[in-house]
């Protein structure tokens, strides 16, 4: 008997013990991550401060955006992760809505 479409697998990453680099190696398996804020401001807390440069593309950004711990912890993290696979990474908390 066939089995039928393979559902969609999700993750929330929630605790701020967490390191990134114990998450990194899940996110190929997941077609939905979902970051806490507390994950994302321990992440950010520990980045370096050669990689809280801006890239050109940002500058285009409102600042609201551009400078909001979200969108700078995805871009940190799509650059170290180099997906694969199609997936939706979501921080869905802020004044500003769900990046």
């Amino acid at each position: 008997e066939a089995c039928g479409p393979a559902s969609a697998m999700s993750l929330e990453v929630e605790k701020a013990s967490l390191r990134t680099d114990a998450v990194l190696p899940l996110l190929g398996h997941f077609d939905h991550v979902l970051f806490s804020r507390d994950f994302v401001e321990a992440q950010l807390a520990e980045e370096p401060p050669e990689k809280r440069q801006r890239r050109a593309d940002e500058e285009e950004l409102p600042a609201e955006v551009r400078d909001h711990a979200a969108p700078r912890f995805l871009r940190h993290l799509c650059d170290r992760a180099r997906p694969t696979r199609p997936a939706c990474w979501v921080c869905a908390w802020g004044s500003l809505g769900a990046f």
